[in-house]
């Protein structure tokens, strides 16, 4: 096995374990449904607590539409690509 397959997969278990640590943290301080997100009761007594747990639980709200507007933009892409 060479360097560059081994860098590949140690990027690639680096990126699932940030994607499951993000969607472990997400599901603890806000819950979705069709109806849109709301703050889970853990989430609301982290912002009521402010400074950095509050600013934990903005950043992650943050980056979970951050993720929705890449993954909505890569759909879009995918789907132009399958039509050309």
């Amino acid at each position: 096995m060479s360097l560059r397959e081994r860098a590949r997969e140690y990027v690639g278990l680096l990126l699932a374990v940030l994607v499951l640590v993000f969607v472990v943290a997400h599901g603890l301080v806000e819950t979705c449904s069709r109806a849109g997100c709301h703050r889970t009761l853990i989430g609301r007594w982290l912002v009521a607590q402010g400074g950095a747990l509050a600013d934990l639980v903005h950043g992650l709200e943050f980056a979970a539409s951050a993720f929705a507007v890449v993954a909505l933009a890569g759909y879009g892409v995918s789907r132009l690509r399958a039509r050309l």
